[in-house]
């Protein structure tokens, strides 16, 4: 029992610690905030809005492997794909982060590509996720093929195709198994869609003596053209698998010598390219003897049987000839290998089984891209910064912020008035008026014969004679208190941590020591045996060392304590010390 209090103790030390890094989140919510809004183009009036989207969704992105700037970035992408200004839910903006980071491709180029097709933001990912898992299904590449479909989305807009999405995935998916390029149906399908193209090409494909039905009928490749093009793409494969012959030498299939002529003047006619049609015929001729070899006996879908088609490999010649095998592991675990002929209906749900324990949704499948160490690493330092980012996201918090910002902005205003510092082009105008005294002490200086010391005295001489009037005594007066406004406003931002470089944010330690020397205060950096981090600040006597002040710190009995006051004060158990 008291080492699983241990052990929770040490925990929460952990969590404490590393969600404690109050003034660097704060300012990486402030970066995301002015990310976005440089990217909308806004006046900071949304401020609340943005804030609320990152402080949310760093957490999540981070499980995905990504990090806090990611998250002003997809918010940013989205916006230009979708041409406005729209900050999608944190749930959207996880889903289609995790999309691109599976893609390999940016946040603003997948929802460019569906947003060309008409497909709403919060769809994008349920879209993909349905159109991946049907690639996998069937044991294809989903990554390479979704890059395929990500890249061709325009197509929706031209062709029907069945179940939107989807439909065009799955004419990708046979696109890439086949090795057919996708864009040469795609015109052919265009070529066809009207009655005269349709009339010459069914002509065409009559005259050379192909026997495929569909091609040779104008009403149907019309009606396909626009209603079904992965149809008219299985039309013209099949066509195509009927010049192949199998060569019992090497167990491959050949393009039969007769028919090289035949395709090549369906080339010319078509605009179908020979060689793509010739590794088309191959490719599905291939397939088509590794679905035959799976027993008629086995009940399954197309889909599935697919599935163990393209899994299947050739095997070793064990004196009955070579023949096509899955491997898989049974029910209790052990590796098998079967020949696709000799598969039972049980092996075959076994197959299916493990493929269907796949990740479904996209952060699912993002994150089975990731390294174990990755992975593991990205689920610890997720969970504290929950924490953390909840605290430097909330409202009244950014409020703060932001009216400090326009606090300063104000100061700003006044100091830079037209009452107030004259500008540049009043004081070269004002000396250029102010006589010889000036002049003379500046061409001194030039060659030599005086000294910037003369200068100051002829310019001093000047406005106190009134030669060069800039009313400067009620102007400075007026921007004193604003300057003074500007100043205080930058030390509070300071300690908050929201200053324009990042040098400010992390002062160098010798630096912060010689500040705080300076004020009387010491401070002290050095390995603590506690997971986590705490940072004390201490008034001690000039006569204690450094070294004296760490070995306080570092033993045991003060460490103790400190650990029992900040768990007692998260507890609320810890009442204000009385002295």
């Amino acid at each position: 029992m008291a080492e699983d209090d241990l052990r929770g103790t040490k925990l929460l030390e952990k969590l404490l610690g590393e969600s404690a890094d109050l003034l660097g989140n704060i300012g990486r919510v402030q970066d995301g905030i002015s990310d976005i809004n440089r990217s909308f183009g806004e006046t900071r009036t949304r401020y609340l809005e943005f804030s609320t989207a990152v402080s949310d969704s760093i957490a999540d992105f981070e499980r995905l492997g990504g990090k806090a700037s990611n998250v002003s970035e997809t918010i940013a992408g989205i916006g230009e794909a979708y041409r406005r200004n729209v900050v999608a839910t944190k749930e959207t903006l996880t889903e289609i982060f995790a999309t691109a980071e599976y893609l390999g491709i940016t946040a603003k180029d997948i929802t460019e590509s569906f947003a060309i097709a008409g497909v709403e933001m919060s769809n994008i990912a349920e879209a993909t996720e349905e159109s991946v898992n049907y690639i996998q299904s069937i044991g294809l590449n989903a990554k390479s093929i979704m890059n395929d479909v990500a890249g061709s989305m325009e197509l929706m807009n031209r062709f029907n195709f069945e179940g939107g999405v989807i439909g065009l995935s799955k004419m990708a998916a046979q696109a890439s198994m086949l090795r057919f390029d996708m864009n040469e149906t795609t015109k052919f399908a265009d070529d066809v869609m009207n009655p005269d193209g349709a009339i010459k090409m069914a002509s065409a494909f009559q005259r050379l003596g192909v026997a495929s039905g569909d091609l040779v009928d104008p009403f149907i490749l019309m009606d396909k053209s626009i209603n079904d093009p992965q149809g008219l793409q299985d039309s013209i494969i099949e066509m195509s698998k009927q010049f192949t012959y199998l060569d019992e030498t090497t167990g491959n299939f050949r393009i039969n010598p007769g028919a090289v002529r035949l395709l090549k003047e369906i080339a010319s006619e078509t605009g179908l390219s020979y060689a793509n049609m010739t590794k088309t015929a191959l490719a599905a001729s291939d397939m088509d003897r590794r679905l035959s070899q799976i027993s008629f006996g086995i009940e399954g879908s197309e889909e599935d049987k697919m599935l163990v088609a393209n899994m299947a490999k050739m095997g070793e010649d064990k004196g009955e000839g070579r023949k096509f095998e899955v491997e898989f592991k049974d029910e209790q675990g052990k590796q098998q290998t079967k020949a696709l002929e000799d598969l039972t209906q049980a092996q075959f749900e076994q197959i299916k089984k493990q493929q269907a324990l796949r990740p479904e949704t996209m952060e699912e499948i993002a994150r089975a891209q990731l390294d174990t160490d990755v992975l593991i690493a990205a689920d610890i330092a997720a969970l504290p910064k929950r924490l953390g980012y909840a605290l430097a996201g909330q409202t009244g918090l950014v409020r703060g912020i932001e009216s400090l910002r326009d606090g300063f902005d104000n100061f700003a205003k006044e100091a830079y008035g037209p009452e107030a510092i004259p500008s540049t082009k009043e004081f070269r105008q004002a000396f250029e008026s102010a006589g010889d005294t000036l002049k003379n002490a500046a061409d001194n200086y030039l060659k030599g014969t005086g000294s910037m010391e003369d200068i100051k005295n002829a310019l001093r001489e000047s406005i106190d004679s009134g030669t060069a009037d800039l009313k400067l005594a009620d102007r400075i007066q007026k921007v004193l208190t604003s300057f003074q406004g500007m100043v205080d406003g930058e030390e509070r931002f300071k300690k908050l941590g929201v200053v324009s470089s990042q040098e400010g944010k992390m002062s160098s330690f010798d630096s912060y020591t010689k500040q705080q020397r300076e004020s009387g205060q010491a401070t002290v950096s050095g390995q603590v045996e506690l997971m986590g981090d705490i940072n004390i600040k201490v008034e001690s006597p000039s006569n204690l060392t450094d070294q004296q002040i760490f070995n306080i710190f570092n033993s045991p009995e003060v460490q103790t304590q400190i650990f029992k006051i900040v768990k007692g004060m998260v507890n609320t158990e810890i009442q204000p010390l009385k002295k």
